[in-house]
């Protein structure tokens, strides 16, 4: 991805289109000079620092989550135990879930030193979550670039639920309704068929972040592409559905399906109740959250929980996000969140929080 990090370094970034660059990093006045010196942060957190090792460790330990959660509901169907299905389901989908954030960090060209073995996995996952890896980087880039800008930053256009923002109805009854619909998952992403659909055929909707005939054409191959592997898995599933569709449906759909919700849980702490407007000088303090969590939960989602600081410098890897945290508190520069709440007592209080004004129907 092309870096909108806060740094000056020439450092290779990996294009959403295939395509290598190297150029001058770019900013979106991120506010991370501020707190740390930019040749500081480019010289220990940025260049050279994308790592094959440590995105395989991670790879690995991602799909060992999911192995062992996936031995658990084989298990469970061979001996008939509903109570042992129903938990290794929900384990299943919960280590689904983050699989965007395994995407995401592909997307961002950070997850491994190799730019093919970026890219295969971007797509891997993107398959997975039904996220095309380059039409993600096109509206991602937006995102990066316009945070919580109403009227420029895709993950506000609200034209799929997962964009929704839950709480911007008026009255208690339909904040509570809206709260309830988006953190079931429900259409579980699966609303973003239609669009693949009909970016394959070459009539995509009007996006803003997909504004050239070079990526209209880039993303009509992905999604052609995506759509042909979609149409031979239920076809096996139709043929075979004992062999190929119930492990499909067990492993693949049902976790998918189940981890939805949790997905909106977790990405409701990214940038919900931060400042919005249409900034200019956007702030990775203002408009994006760190939120406290577990340590096993933090390393699931690949580090993203310190989403400050990969706002603040994008081009810093996963791995290294933890370390950068903690320079940040060292510093004793770290700005005051703009984010009510903060991210200081964790998911639940988040949502806690946000809960308690949908009752009372108030946006605060």
């Amino acid at each position: 991805m092309d870096s909108v990090g806060d740094s000056d370094d020439e450092t290779p970034h990996a294009s959403g289109d295939g395509r290598r660059t190297s150029a001058k990093t770019k900013t979106n006045n991120s506010g991370g000079s501020a707190v740390l010196p930019r040749a500081e942060v480019a010289r220990e957190f940025i260049n050279g620092t994308p790592s094959d090792s440590e995105g395989l460790k991670q790879l690995c330990f991602h799909i060992g989550c999911a192995v062992a959660a996936s031995l658990l509901v084989a298990r469970s169907l061979r001996i008939g135990s509903w109570l042992g299905l129903v938990t290794g389901e929900l384990a299943l989908g919960l280590v689904s879930s983050f699989y965007f954030a395994g995407f995401h960090e592909c997307i961002h060209g950070t997850a491994f030193a190799s730019h093919l073995v970026g890219r295969c996995v971007s797509h891997l996952f993107g398959f997975a979550i039904f996220r095309g890896a380059n039409w993600y980087y096109y509206f991602h880039w937006h995102h990066h670039r316009f945070t919580n800008d109403p009227e420029r930053d895709p993950e506000l256009s609200g034209t799929t639920t997962d964009r929704a923002d839950p709480t911007a109805a008026q009255t208690a009854a339909s904040q509570l309704a809206a709260y309830a619909l988006f953190l079931s998952g429900y259409p579980f992403g699966f609303e973003r068929l239609p669009g693949m659909v009909r970016h394959a055929l070459g009539r995509p909707d009007e996006e803003s972040w997909i504004d050239t005939p070079y990526k209209r054409r880039v993303i009509q191959v992905e999604y052609g592409c995506y759509l042909a592997g979609y149409a031979a898995l239920a076809l096996s599933a139709l043929l075979e559905p004992s062999r190929v569709g119930a492990p499909l449906w067990f492993y693949w759909l049902l976790p998918h399906i189940l981890g939805a919700g949790h997905l909106r849980y977790y990405q409701t702490a990214e940038h919900r109740g931060c400042q919005t407007g249409a900034f200019t000088d956007t702030s990775a303090w203002l408009v994006s959250r760190t939120t406290a969590s577990w340590a096993l939960y933090t390393k699931l989602a690949w580090n993203m929980p310190y989403h400050q600081e990969h706002h603040a410098w994008p081009n810093v890897p996963f791995y290294l996000l933890p370390a950068l945290y903690a320079r940040v508190v060292a510093s004793g520069k770290r700005p005051k969140s703009g984010c009510t709440p903060s991210g200081e007592f964790g998911y639940v209080w988040i949502h806690r929080v946000l809960l308690g004004q949908a009752l009372r129907g108030k946006r605060e």
